[in-house]
């Protein structure tokens, strides 16, 4: 039921046109009915809908039209694109699903690739056509020249390193081995960045190129709890808290916090800032969680760069594509809906730190289409 709300807020968030019909959830019975919305114009001339039946219609955002009464086929605007992200169960992915439910208000259906990681990402939106968008991490031109093709559209939340400990392990000083995910994923690279920056020597990194982080996770679990001693001490994940990757971690797990260091705070270079963990996080989590993070950003490709005519003509629906959504993402009443909602669970947590702006550092370039 949760998701069946989730999916019907977010719907409704994308808003109506006069007469439209508006979904709203019977709480005792489960069942959805619908409320017919009228639109109101006021002296000024801003229209606002508002529900004529009853007041258990769900509350709607103003101003934003539906899809399906103002995207017609003749005009050729409604599109299906993609968005490359990470693994089905992370963060990115669940992000991805809000934002197809808010672009389709603009014409514009997402499709989501799942990939290894950031590099993965990028690649894709680098050099297959019809990857529009990506979700990347901030810190990517550190560690993957792939960035020099891609703009920023906007900043969409702020990522936590997680640091997954094994039953008995208790504090930092305590790890020895550690897995930190595949090379092409933002994971690897932006803990590498980390631990050097630490100074870190007492931490053996555990390379396992071939297994997908899943699966190394699931192994970690399984270990840490059996007779036989688990290959690591912890697992580091970079990722929006909570995740949903993360979700269901058994008892005597917890999440161990990342010693301050001037090395980071005061270098700009590093591009990681320090962020926390709240302790209601995670069910099986019970302290709060002092650690560094990035920004996760919506990428596109560098469609101004084509030179050719026939190419820019082409591709030019892909600038206007990204302008729309970009038009859609930057409205105050959005911003401040996903906050709000994202704070009180509504819709994925991660979107009570929404950002709706760049805030890139200087390696990165905003997206030409954007405007």
């Amino acid at each position: 039921m949760n998701r069946l709300i989730h999916m019907l807020l977010l719907f409704i968030i994308a808003g109506v046109v006069y007469g439209a019909d508006v979904l709203e959830i019977d709480s005792e019975k489960g069942r959805m009915n619908t409320c017919k919305l009228k639109l109101e114009v006021n002296e000024s001339g801003d229209s606002k809908a508002k529900p004529n039946l009853s007041s258990t219609c769900i509350k709607i955002i103003d101003g934003i039209k539906s899809v399906t009464d103002h995207c017609p086929d003749e005009e050729n605007l409604y599109k299906k694109i993609k968005i490359s992200v990470a693994v089905p169960d992370g963060v990115y992915y669940a992000i991805a699903a809000d934002l197809d439910t808010i672009f389709n208000s603009e014409c514009m259906e997402l499709e989501r690739v799942t990939t290894a990681g950031s590099v993965d990402i990028c690649d894709g939106v680098a050099h297959e056509e019809d990857v529009v968008f990506g979700l990347v991490q901030s810190d990517l031109p550190y560690y993957s020249d792939c960035y020099k093709h891609l703009r920023v559209v906007t900043g969409i939340h702020k990522e936590q390193i997680h640091v997954i400990a094994r039953p008995g392990i208790d504090s930092w000083d305590d790890i020895v081995n550690a897995y930190i995910g595949k090379p092409e994923s933002g994971t690897y690279n932006t803990v590498k960045r980390l631990l050097k920056r630490l100074d870190n020597e007492s931490i053996f990194v555990v390379d396992k190129p071939n297994d997908d982080f899943i699966i190394v996770l699931e192994e970690f679990k399984y270990h840490s709890r059996g007779s036989e001693k688990a290959e690591v001490d912890a697992i580091f994940y970079v990722s929006g808290s909570p995740s949903d990757v993360l979700d269901s971690m058994p008892k005597g797990f917890k999440l161990i916090s990342i010693p301050e260091s001037e090395n980071i705070i005061n270098d700009e270079e590093s591009s990681l800032v320090p962020l926390d963990i709240p302790e209601d996080a995670y069910d099986w989590n019970s302290e709060p969680i002092e650690t560094y993070g990035v920004t996760a950003l919506l990428v596109t490709y560098d469609w101004k760069s084509i030179t050719s005519r026939e190419t820019q003509e082409k591709y030019s629906e892909r600038c206007a594509q990204v302008q729309r959504a970009n038009k859609i993402l930057t409205t105050g009443k959005i911003r401040d809906f996903f906050r709000e909602n994202g704070e009180a669970g509504n819709v994925n947590k991660n979107w009570r730190t929404f950002i709706g702006d760049p805030q890139i550092n200087v390696l990165w370039e905003e997206s030409d289409c954007r405007s």
